[in-house]
């Protein structure tokens, strides 16, 4: 049993901290990984695929006799393809490394490094760097939650990514994937930033090697609830078969209002932007094989969604990285069109999200790369012209697509340009 370097407590086999103390036991050289069965990791692999990390976390505490957190950093560490926090015998070097950031006072990129050697969460690294610190008598403060959140931040502008499934809120209760005759996997969510119960359906790509990772695609929705007048964005992609095509997530999230995608400037029940950040994005990466890095967040949406990917690119251009519009009223310069009225508020509230003035700010960010796509057109073709010349104007590197005009719906044939055109030319994870 893995022993604590500090106070000796012995743990359960798995453990990643100590349950006496709290230190990380992942440099303990008395602590022994639990060695899997081949069957077990390939049971456990599958249920997390489908969705099912409740069940995965009965299935291991059942053959290990591992306790309830124990059982669950198991499972996510094998979601995440990893054997082991840090193998015996490899630590050496690694701590070296780490022992001369901490000795620079960089405690931000020793943790930063931790998680790029071991692929383990925010918490965890935290936990590890501060232990390893410790035990070599170093002044490696603690932080609290609320310096977490600084500490979130911090690495947020050092590594372009976050561990975002540990910001999500207490409150959000999301149900486990039901999944359909058509492998699509839909999760009931309760969120404290909706009004009532919304919904996360995810289509996963085919074929998945052990701790192979995906880019996400979010397919972005035009109506409230489950109202489909405009077409269905997971229909499409079962209908032209793009799951099977690329080797990427689509994730289909809901809201029980029209959504902009913006924050309601008063009541609390009404962020939409709240609600993608600190619920759709944590819960994907904490329970699929996606991607955390930027670059493998990718946006696509029309009319108002199509709005609602550029603005939280715009917004969020250290959380996403490309968005895709087709045919959306990209140059509005008030609230009151469309049902935008209710949901933005006040005109003050407006401007925060008006992407006229956001690609304003951001045209230095944007100036390579092509972050932006803008496709072709049914009901806005003179914004998306408007938009275009803007950002010529300002020097903003995007792929711009200039029609054929078509139907103002999901099915009328620009999504599978779109879903190539996001996936083209990615970084790797």
């Amino acid at each position: 049993m893995p022993r604590c370097p500090f106070c000796k407590h012995d743990n359960p086999y798995a453990s990643h901290s100590c349950d006496h103390c709290g230190a990380s036991l992942a440099w303990s050289s008395e602590s022994k990984p639990f060695e899997f069965p081949d069957d077990l990791r390939s049971r456990l692999r599958t249920l997390l695929d489908q969705g099912q990390t409740i069940e995965a976390i009965k299935l291991f505490r059942s053959h290990t006799g591992a306790g309830l957190k124990q059982a669950k950093d198991a499972v996510e560490a094998i979601g995440r393809g990893e054997q082991d926090l840090i193998p015996d015998g490899n630590a050496g070097p690694l701590e070296g490394e780490l022992l001369a950031l901490l000795g620079q006072g960089k405690k931000i990129e020793a943790i930063k490094r931790y998680r790029e050697a071991t692929g383990v969460g925010l918490k965890e690294a935290k936990d590890a760097v501060e232990a390893l610190g410790w035990r070599h008598g170093m002044d490696v403060p603690s932080q609290g939650s609320g310096c977490l959140g600084v500490l979130v931040l911090a690495l947020m502008s050092l590594v372009g990514s976050v561990a975002l499934a540990e910001t999500q809120d207490q409150h959000t209760d999301i149900s486990e994937g039901r999944r359909d005759e058509r492998g699509v996997l839909s999760h009931a969510v309760r969120s404290e930033f909706q009004e009532g119960t919304t919904s996360i359906r995810v289509l996963l790509p085919e074929g998945k090697r052990p701790g192979e990772r995906f880019p996400v695609i979010y397919l972005l929705p035009v109506e409230a609830t489950d109202e489909h007048r405009y077409g269905d964005a997971i229909e499409e992609i079962l209908r032209l078969d793009l799951h099977r095509e690329h080797k990427a997530i689509f994730v289909a999230p809901s809201f029980t209002d029209l959504p902009w995608y913006a924050d309601h400037p008063t009541d609390p029940r009404l962020r939409q932007e709240h609600h993608v950040i600190d619920v759709v994005l944590p819960f994907v990466e904490a329970h699929y094989p996606a991607r955390t890095d930027p670059g493998g967040r990718l946006l696509l949406g029309f009319s108002k969604s199509g709005w609602g990917a550029y603005s939280l690119l715009l917004r969020h251009p250290d959380v996403f990285g490309k968005a895709a519009a087709w045919d959306a009223p990209l140059m509005m310069s008030e609230p009151g069109k469309y049902g935008s009225g209710p949901i933005f508020g006040s005109l003050e509230n407006f401007r925060r999200y008006q992407l006229s003035r956001l690609l304003e700010e951001r045209a230095d960010e944007l100036s390579e790369g092509s972050r932006l796509i803008l496709l072709g057109f049914g009901n806005f073709r003179d914004d998306h012209r408007a938009a275009h010349a803007l950002m010529e104007r300002l020097g903003i590197s995007h792929l711009d697509r200039d029609g054929p005009e078509r139907d103002h719906d999901w099915h009328s044939g620009w999504v599978s340009e779109a879903v190539e055109l996001l996936l083209e030319k990615l970084p790797p994870g």
